[in-house]
């Protein structure tokens, strides 16, 4: 990390195909940045007062999974569906 950059780091991911129930975003070490959305697919990583100069930064983005029970429903809804029509 250069501390001496101001403007924040860009990170764009397509969230419809590869994040469609939403992203989990972890950043190590945990107060090193600061991070929101500005819009659909970016978000925007910013340093903190606590980042010093150098420091090797980790951000780990990875796909929210949808809970057992909400995957089955939503297979024999399609199942059902399929024999219906």
């Amino acid at each position: 990390m250069n501390t001496d950059i101001h403007e924040p780091t860009v990170v764009y991911i397509n969230e419809e195909l590869n994040y469609p129930h939403g992203a989990d975003i972890t950043v190590t070490p945990a107060d090193s940045l600061i991070w929101n959305s500005t819009s659909s697919n970016y978000y925007e990583f910013t340093t903190t007062t606590a980042t010093k100069n150098g420091t090797n930064i980790t951000i780990l983005i990875t796909a929210k999974k949808l809970a057992w029970y909400t995957r089955a429903g939503n297979w024999v809804k399609t199942k059902v569906f399929f024999w219906i029509n």
